[in-house]
């Protein structure tokens, strides 16, 4: 068990998201499961919008870290490094 809790310490924030967001679904579903059991009242809608808040947050996880999404500042510093000289930036 400490082993564990240190690997998940030692990931990336990101990566850490993930793995709590895939674990809230699972616990969330699991527990939706039992009380539609017990009471016999689906919570339909609830369950719905939990499903794509987690699916969209994981989606936008995947995609972070597919294309390295970064804020445009670092970009901009990054290509500064590279090229020698400033670059300016627009006014939006």
């Amino acid at each position: 068990m400490i082993k564990l809790m240190h690997k998940l310490i030692s990931l990336p924030a990101l990566d850490r998201y993930v793995i709590f967001s895939i674990t809230f679904t699972i616990v969330y579903t699991i527990a939706e499961f039992v009380m539609t059991l017990v009471t016999g009242i689906s919570h339909d809608v609830l369950t719905e919008w939990v499903y794509k808040f987690f699916a969209g947050e994981v989606i936008m996880c995947a995609l972070i870290k597919i294309f390295k999404l970064a804020p445009k500042s670092t970009v901009i510093e990054k290509l500064e490094n590279a090229i020698g000289f400033q670059v300016e930036e627009e006014d939006e």
